[in-house]
């Protein structure tokens, strides 16, 4: 082989490997400014998402509904599994409109 050969694989050699470097830096900085700019996003999200969450129960808990559908599957169980048990509906919930609750 010929000096201006081997000079010339060489440098193609070089030339490859350091696109190949700089393309996998460009990735590593690219991956870690999306994972630092989505950090805070996601704490965000997930902490609306249980404050909504909580808000939900706490309205299902104040209305009563927990103690109307646990009455609700109580007698409708009691009706398939007892011979002689009546079904017998939950009392329909009241929402009091007045500030002073009555």
């Amino acid at each position: 082989m010929s000096d201006f050969t081997l000079n010339t694989v060489a440098r193609l050699q070089v030339a490859k490997q350091t696109a190949g470097d700089a393309m996998v830096t460009g990735m590593r900085r690219a991956v870690e400014r999306f994972r630092r700019e989505q950090t805070g996003q996601d704490v965000l999200e997930y902490s609306g998402l249980i404050v909504f969450v909580a808000i939900v129960i706490g309205l299902l808990f104040t209305i009563k509904v927990p103690e109307n559908v646990g009455t609700a599957v109580a007698n409708a169980f009691n009706a398939v599994f007892q011979p002689h048990h009546t079904y017998t509906a939950p009392s329909p919930l009241t929402v009091s409109t007045t500030a002073n609750g009555g």
